[in-house]
């Protein structure tokens, strides 16, 4: 057990909810039908909550003995993080997965499950199983997945568990369907679901185990009735306690202005994704046309006049504010600043949904006259959303890449005026990072500008 293990475990045993996970209901596509996207519709996810996370374990039937990862899986429209994939070239029937998303709205999701389309492969039939969680962290506390050769009815696994992990298992060989499937080390089979793919061809079985210790390399064993000793997989993802947060952020198209004015407004900016606590952040660009410092002083959204987090006199400055709004799909927001003004106007905006509340806790800007790259340094505290917005004034579609010493999705990156790029990333982090540099990289080196904003969710 190492040092960082421990610290893990004690952290994850203190203060706050428990970590909670419960079978919701299982399925399968039976119709032997061979595509690289596969959807079940309005699958069952359990209540809705605030710290829901959903988790899908999921099986593959192949009619072609070929497998490929899984490209991407979606809930509810929701980005799933695969926590463990199919093992591509390693076996070629009963491939299993794990992968979870935070969904806090709803009570049913569509689950789509994407292949590579340029692999060429095809894939006769789904299975998945479904729980839900509640105040479970996005990074598991471990996970383990290995192909099997035909031979044997006992299928294993080892992985760690810690003080109130919960670990999902899956399992799935080339067996003819049948019944019987059994796990042992604790996996709890009354939640355990027997599903079949590819016309009646695909044995998988799922599973579920608490710990109340800490063990390292506990081994789950999945034994198969009489004659299924088929080739296949099996997978142990054990989830731990994490925060009691899982926002969905979200994102709309960009407004843009081509005329040199000291203020822009934009009467219908894209807001979507309207619900019931719905936060709305505007990041708003003074896209200039030459090296003059600006500054961004005045956001108003609706009408309303915000606070506003602004870099001070830099090289095409953006500025954000944070507006609490429950309804619509656009929004007039308009902003003003240095007398000189911009040759360009641009007002973008990310979307909050999931959490209670949405808090200001650090901002970093700047901007340059010629640079290919720009650092900022904010700092993280527990439970927060960074939300980066960057810009480059060389091309209409130029890539960025962000790194530094946290790692960021990146949302967006679009042209506009058929002039200039914008881009965005965010990230959500958990535990406090401290003061982290946050870098973007463009592909030229020209007029840019970035700003980071950090949120503090609850």
């Amino acid at each position: 057990m190492t040092i960082a293990r421990l610290m893990q475990m004690a952290a994850g045993a203190g203060g706050g909810a428990p970590l909670e996970i419960a079978y919701v209901t299982s399925g399968k596509s039976n119709s032997n039908t061979q595509v690289n996207t596969y959807t079940f519709s309005g699958v069952s996810i359990g209540a809705a909550d605030a710290a829901r996370r959903v988790i899908v374990a999921i099986g593959v039937q192949d009619g072609s003995n070929s497998y490929d990862l899984l490209d991407s899986v979606t809930v509810g429209g929701v980005p799933a993080t695969i926590h463990t994939n199919i093992l591509a070239g390693t076996m070629d029937r009963g491939p299993v997965a794990i992968v979870s998303a935070p969904v806090p709205i709803g009570t049913t999701a569509d689950i789509v499950i994407n292949h590579p389309a340029a692999a060429g492969t095809t894939y006769a039939g789904h299975v998945y199983a479904v729980y839900r969680a509640l105040n479970c962290s996005g990074t598991p506390y471990d996970a383990q997945i290995a192909a099997f050769a035909a031979g044997s009815l006992d299928r294993s696994i080892t992985a760690d568990t810690g003080v109130g992990t919960i670990t999902i298992g899956a399992v799935g060989n080339d067996a003819t369907e049948t019944t019987g499937l059994s796990w042992t080390a604790g996996m709890d089979t009354t939640d355990a679901t027997v599903a079949t793919a590819n016309s009646n061809r695909g044995y998988f079985g799922f599973g579920m185990y608490s710990s109340s210790s800490v063990e390292s390399a506990r081994t789950f064993t999945a034994t198969y009735p009489s004659g299924a000793t088929d080739k296949g997989s099996i997978t142990a993802v054990t989830f731990q306690q994490g925060s009691s947060v899982s926002p969905i952020v979200t994102w709309g198209a960009n407004s843009n202005d081509a005329a040199n004015q000291t203020t822009y407004t934009f009467a219908s900016v894209s807001t979507p994704d309207a619900a019931t606590g719905r936060y709305v952040v505007p990041f708003c660009l003074y896209d200039a046309g030459s090296s003059s410092l600006r500054t961004i002083s005045s956001i108003t959204y609706e009408s309303v006049s915000q606070t506003v987090y602004s870099p001070s006199s830099v090289v095409c400055p953006i500025g954000a504010c944070i507006v609490q709004d429950d309804a619509g799909t656009t929004a007039s927001i308009s902003f003003s600043g240095s007398s000189s003004g911009g040759t360009n106007g641009v007002a973008q905006c990310f979307i909050i949904n999931g959490v209670s509340s949405a808090a200001y806790s650090d901002f970093a800007g700047t901007g340059s006259g010629a640079s290919s790259a720009l650092t900022v340094n904010v700092t993280i505290p527990a439970n927060s959303l960074v939300l980066a917005y960057a810009h480059n004034n060389a091309s209409p579609s130029m890539d960025f890449t962000w790194s530094g010493d946290v790692s960021l999705t990146e949302a967006f990156n679009e042209g506009f005026q058929g002039t200039a790029t914008v881009g965005g990333a965010y990230g959500f982090f958990e535990t406090a990072q401290g003061a982290c540099d946050i870098t973007c990289t463009f592909g030229t080196s020209d007029r840019c500008s970035l700003s980071v904003l950090v949120l503090t969710l609850t």
